[in-house]
């Protein structure tokens, strides 16, 4: 209640919306957990949102999934350094090497 609270005050404020989802995907809310981070990526390309973006998936996610998953969120704001960086370590835990040496 208190991260929704504080993200409905500071929509961009990307500790409260990282925690936010965070407790979205715990209560296994995991989709409106992921629009809210994607609708704040629209706004604020920040690290800790493409590092939690990343984390929504299963424990067991198969690493060419999760490449898959981070590149949605990366092509709402493509040319964003941050981004960049989280889909190559995304691609490289799953052995994209060229695709990761592009990012």
């Amino acid at each position: 209640e208190q991260a929704r609270k504080a993200t409905a005050l500071e929509p961009d404020f990307v500790p409260a919306v990282v925690r936010e989802a965070h407790v979205l995907h715990l209560l296994d809310r995991t989709p409106q957990a992921a629009r809210l981070l994607e609708r704040t990526w629209g706004h604020n390309a920040h690290h800790d949102i493409a590092e939690a973006y990343a984390a929504l998936g299963p424990a067991d996610e198969d690493p060419l999934e999760r490449a898959k998953r981070v590149e949605r969120l990366v092509r709402l704001r493509p040319d964003e350094p941050e981004g960049l960086i989280t889909v190559a370590q995304a691609e490289l835990g799953a052995k994209l090497w060229g695709s990761a040496r592009t990012h």
